[in-house]
């Protein structure tokens, strides 16, 4: 079977599988938003209800934007029950952050790195710990867009917004607190679905693990660092692999500082506190990259060079609107779902034209020693960045 051919499959697979999936309590699609058609036409939270009740028995997928085989998928991670590899469950009511990237359908924990989580009031004594209350009547799901209102449990009549679109290999959020001088951003580093689990003092299971983290603050308004997390699916090929991030703020930050908690003696997250007394709107954009601190803020510079977050929104959603080579615009059914079957980098990941594989760099999807078979070679490539 030809590349061209077996790429052909797996998307109609995808499609296959979604519609499948959207059964159970799902959100309706919004009628609002940006117009443009096949967009309009998309559910993002296809696939995130089992109906059951039961997680394990959902479509694994996220609500959160994406670009076409993008790289980042910046999404809500849902507490206490944290869907495999797409983070969300739709009959939860809590999210513990809204971390950087996702893999949908996995089956499998995988990704959900850097989960960030908008609180007002005192700082958890266990920040990693921290979780915020949501309902589907404050949340919006578009093609492109995110939005959800959270409320924090020392501050429930506090409400915070959190809006999210993102480019292809970064992201840009606007966070809108209530007027206070206790609004703070947790970074949560370790917290990877892949998070070292124990139960009774033992590793359950055991391939759950994140190997490594780091973090620093510079300045008032930028915190960079990494997270190294892998094993994924306990296939004997997976490693590891590092996922290297650069956020930046708009606004400044009044107080930052680490808590504890990763592998090693490393950083288990970093707290940010705003003043949004006067401007309670904190926009923050990040890039990432699983190759280099460089090209994390390689990408972010390339791809969201100023704080425009409309253009990158109308961006994201001109990107969809484009039906793609072979495919052919037709109000289907299947239109509402095939959004969920290209949410995954294929290339070129970096917005540097040079792509190689990594040795032992095991990304999910991909084979853990670094040699790319067709086509999930090609989805492999798309996540070195």
């Amino acid at each position: 079977m030809t590349g061209r051919r077996y790429l052909g499959s797996v998307l109609l697979l995808g499609v296959g599988a979604a519609a499948t999936l959207a059964v159970g309590r799902v959100a309706a699609a919004p009628s609002g938003g940006v117009p443009g058609a096949p967009a309009v036409l998309v559910n993002p939270m296809i696939g995130t209800s089992s109906g059951t009740g039961n997680p394990a028995d959902s479509g694994d997928t996220f609500p959160g934007p994406d670009m076409p085989f993008g790289m980042i998928q910046w999404s809500p991670d849902a507490a206490p029950a944290r869907a495999a590899g797409g983070g969300y469950d739709y009959d939860a009511s809590q999210i513990l952050g809204f971390s950087l990237n996702h893999l949908s359908g996995a089956g499998c924990v995988a990704d959900g790195d850097i989960p960030i989580l908008p609180l007002v009031g005192p700082i958890p004594e266990d920040p990693g710990q921290a979780t915020a209350r949501f309902s589907h009547d404050a949340e919006t799901a578009q093609v492109g867009y995110y939005q959800v209102t959270t409320t924090s449990p020392a501050a429930p009549a506090s409400p915070v917004t959190t809006r999210l679109t993102t480019a292809t290999r970064s992201g840009i959020a606007q966070f809108t607190f209530p007027a206070s001088t206790g609004s703070h951003l947790l970074l949560k580093v370790d917290d990877s679905e892949q998070r070292l689990a124990k139960v009774g003092g033992k590793t359950v299971p055991a391939y759950q693990k994140v190997d490594g983290t780091a973090a620093s603050v510079a300045g008032n308004d930028e915190v960079t660092g990494s997270v190294t997390v892998g094993h994924f699916c306990n296939l004997p090929y997976q490693g590891d692999y590092t996922l290297h991030f650069d956020i930046k703020f708009a606004e400044p930050f009044t107080a930052s500082g680490t808590w504890a908690g990763g592998p090693k003696g490393g950083p288990g997250g970093v707290y940010l506190t705003f003043d949004t007394t006067t401007n309670r709107m904190v926009t923050a954009k990040v890039g990432i990259s699983y190759t280099s601190a460089a090209n994390a803020a390689l990408n972010l510079r390339a791809e969201i060079p100023g704080w425009d977050f409309g253009a990158v929104r109308r961006a994201s959603v001109s990107a969809w609107k484009a039906p793609g080579p072979g495919l052919r615009r037709r109000r289907r059914p299947a239109d509402r779902v095939l959004h969920r079957a290209l949410p995954f980098a294929a290339g070129p990941a970096r917005v540097q034209r040079r792509q190689w594989p990594v040795p032992g760099h095991g990304r999910p999807g991909a084979h853990g020693r670094g040699r790319p078979r067709p086509v999930r070679g090609l989805l492999r490539l798309g996540y070195l960045p």
